[in-house]
């Protein structure tokens, strides 16, 4: 039995003034080509960032080959808005 891997995203906030939303992971296909956004894995909470502060979300789940992290600013009702995401291979 494998063991269970640890996804973990950090997002640094550096604009002038603050700004509220959340860390979203996602899990894409094995074959995936491109970043983007897959089935939802874990969101962290809806919460205001003060410039240079961050937020993180960990999950421990079995995922395919790839994995990708997206921070969403809105509030919690939304709408929400894509700030920007990285994937990895894992």
């Amino acid at each position: 039995m494998e063991a269970p891997s640890y996804l973990e995203a950090y997002y640094q906030y550096n604009g002038s003034s603050s700004a509220t939303g959340h860390v979203e992971l996602s899990d894409e296909s094995p074959s995936a080509q491109s970043c983007y956004v897959g089935s939802l894995v874990a969101n962290g909470t809806n919460t205001t960032l003060s410039p240079g502060g961050y937020q993180a979300a960990l999950k421990s789940v079995t995922v395919s080959s790839v994995w990708n992290s997206n921070w969403w600013e809105g509030p919690s009702s939304g709408p929400w808005s894509n700030w920007g995401n990285v994937c990895a291979v894992h």
